[in-house]
């Protein structure tokens, strides 16, 4: 897993990637990936325009952002929550 990896997330801070992983336990077939991706598809699609780095972990009914930093956190859950309208996550 991306998020439990120090080095990947790293990696992702230091080259400005924009990661979307789905839930493990949600995705865990291809039918599973399908769901969780087609359920969150708006979500996804409005926080992949955002600038990296970061780290989305995706599910049927959340989206939730890894802290690559508190500074990165606090902008991409802002832009998120913006996009959205709704003001929820």
């Amino acid at each position: 897993m991306i998020i439990q990896n120090r080095n990947e997330i790293a990696a992702v801070r230091e080259n400005k990637a924009k990661i979307v992983a789905l839930n493990q336990r949600d995705a865990q077939t291809k039918w599973g990936q399908l769901e969780v991706f087609l359920t969150q598809w708006r979500r996804i699609e409005a926080v992949t325009s955002e600038p990296g780095p970061f780290i989305w972990r995706v599910s049927r009914t959340a989206m939730t952002l890894t802290a690559l930093d508190k500074h990165a956190l606090a902008k991409a859950h802002y832009a998120y929550l913006a996009s959205d309208g709704s003001g929820t996550v």
